[in-house]
């Protein structure tokens, strides 16, 4: 037994170790808890986008052991809440994406530096605390050359990864996003998959419109913050958007 420490090291010890607790511990939390800062600028409203909230959190349940049962083994059943010590409860009704879900509209504040819990009641009780992490520092001139494009770099600023989103704000249709659609592509970005530099391609930009481009410095969850869950299989992430005005227009109106 004196040799298993010198082939595995103590980091491999280690990933045994929570691999032997988390074989019989079938609950699994995926999710996202993020701010949204809207553009200002008269030309732009997001209203009636996905973007319309100031806050949105939301968690996919599954009940499975191994990482290719995430998405064939979904719960659809459980009662899931966000819940804040200073602006209370909220209840996440299961929605029409697979996932529960709630946002500013149904009472969920985004605060920067707070943790929050988003929990899930199915066979007990399962739950994450969540911290939201401050806006990304970024900056970029209004008025944008048509079609040239963008690149995010948050290196340096204490995040695991950067999400981006353009969307044009007069055709009204999202023109990049590097963010996953579902669960199995949450837990590929939360675990290696995510990149701190983005690069938004010049066709994102292709058309004589204004832009609101969202950047958001995200953190990606421990084991440690989740209660009785598959800490291998569970992961959330969090973030504020801060959306940015880009104009390709000849003159900014």
């Amino acid at each position: 037994m004196l040799i298993l420490p010198l082939i595995l090291g103590c980091a491999d010890i280690a990933k045994l170790k929570a691999l032997s607790e988390n074989v019989v511990n079938t609950h699994v939390l995926v999710g996202a808890y993020f701010g949204i800062t809207p553009p200002v600028h008269e030309s732009l409203d997001l209203s009636g986008s996905e973007f319309d909230a100031t806050a949105i959190v939301t968690v996919a349940l599954a009940d499975a052991t191994e990482l290719s049962n995430l998405e064939d083994s979904p719960v659809t059943d459980a009662a899931a809440s966000w819940k804040s010590a200073v602006n209370g409860k909220v209840d996440m009704p299961f929605g029409e994406f697979g996932a529960y879900q709630a946002t500013s509209a149904d009472g969920v504040v985004y605060t920067h530096g707070e943790t929050v819990v988003v929990s899930a009641e199915w066979d007990g009780t399962h739950s994450a605390n969540v911290t939201s992490p401050s806006p990304a520092v970024f900056a970029i001139e209004e008025q944008h050359e048509l079609g040239a494009g963008v690149t995010i770099d948050l290196t340096g600023q204490d995040y695991d990864s950067a999400f981006v989103v353009v969307y044009d704000g007069v055709n009204q249709v999202t023109t990049f996003d590097n963010r996953p659609t579902d669960i199995g592509a949450i837990y590929d970005w939360t675990h290696g998959g995510g990149d701190i530099v983005v690069n938004i391609p010049g066709t994102a930009f292709k058309e004589e419109s204004i832009y609101a481009m969202g950047v958001a410095g995200v953190r990606h969850s421990a084991g440690d913050d989740f209660t009785d869950a598959n800490t291998l299989l569970s992961t959330y992430v969090s973030g504020t958007f801060e959306f940015y005005v880009l104009s390709t227009l000849p003159e900014l109106p």
